[in-house]
C-alpha cells in the first residue's frame, strides 16, 4: 500500500515536470515573437 502510493508521488511528479517544461517553452516561445 505504502509502495504504490509512493509510486503515484513519483509519476505526479513526473507529470508535473512535463507540465512545467511545456509551459515554460509555450512562454518563451510567446515572449520571442513578439
Amino acid at each position: 500500500m505504502q509502495n504504490s502510493s509512493l509510486n503515484n508521488i513519483t509519476s505526479i511528479q513526473k507529470y508535473n515536470l512535463r507540465i512545467s517544461v511545456i509551459l515554460i517553452y509555450y512562454y518563451a516561445l510567446c515572449k520571442g515573437s513578439k
